[in-house]
């Protein structure tokens, strides 16, 4: 596998989506995320979880992703979660660019909450 290529990856539930990508998000692979964060928006999820974790370099196109669906979510009364650890090279970008200030940002993915049945 080339690490040069991002994975993206999705799940969820009814109310919660996550996004997972992995890799390098720069122009010639922006497209695997926007397509993943375009089609989990569709389902119109309370939450919606973008995982950066393992994003070595999130690009300025991977920014506007960001930015992007943060406006998204604002106007549909959507929450969008960003995990990116404060460790992760990545985190930065978010800091220079200001986006750290306006993005829900948090180190680990939230948990889902467990249905225990009486």
């Amino acid at each position: 596998m080339n690490p040069q290529l991002p994975t993206v990856t999705v799940d969820g539930t009814a109310t919660s989506i996550t996004v997972r990508c992995a890799g390098d998000i720069d122009l010639a692979t922006v497209g695997d995320l926007n397509t993943a964060v375009d089609h989990a928006l569709t389902a119109a999820p309370a939450t919606l979880v973008i995982d950066l974790s393992d994003v070595r370099f999130p690009g300025s196109c991977g920014l506007a992703t960001l930015a992007r669906t943060d406006e998204h979510c604002r106007a549909n009364e959507n929450r969008l979660v960003v995990v990116l650890p404060p460790d992760n090279a990545a985190y930065r970008a978010l800091q220079i660019t200001g986006l750290l200030d306006v993005l829900d940002v948090v180190d680990t993915v939230p948990h889902r909450r467990q249905h225990n049945p009486v």
